[in-house]
């Protein structure tokens, strides 16, 4: 069952543009992430249906990295496209972590939203620390 999900998985990603440049965003994030003293620990973690796009570490904080992508002609920001019900997985995955993981006394949650521009290439890369998401 596990090999199913594995090529299922790799399937929607190989047929699905979407997929491919949301994959591309976030390993551009994790160079972003390394290049200001971050030590990356997990990326694409998963709990279940949950999961964490990064999961990052720097001075001794955790932190929960959601990357977020939107071409410019879009209606609204990377930043701006995180809802209620998306911030409540990202809480629920990130308790998940720290249950499986010892020891975690602080974290924060970050978000990265990377704009794209029309022809595929990145236009800026937006880092918002500490994000609260209540």
């Amino acid at each position: 069952m596990l090999i199913l999900q594995k090529f299922i998985t790799w399937y929607r990603s190989f047929c699905n543009a979407n997929v491919r440049r949301g994959q591309y965003g976030e390993r551009k994030a994790a160079r972003f992430l390394k290049r200001n003293g971050f030590r990356i620990l997990d990326k694409n973690w998963r709990q279940g249906r949950y999961e964490l796009d990064i999961v990052a570490e720097k001075q001794g904080c955790i932190v929960f990295v959601e990357v977020r992508g939107r071409t410019l002609n879009g209606l609204q920001s990377g930043f701006d496209s995180i809802n209620l019900k998306k911030k409540r997985a990202i809480r629920y995955a990130a308790n998940a972590y720290r249950r499986t993981h010892s020891g975690i006394k602080t974290y924060r949650f970050d978000v990265i939203s990377i704009d794209w521009r029309n022809n595929g290439q990145i236009k800026a890369i937006n880092h918002y620390e500490n994000v609260t998401m209540g």
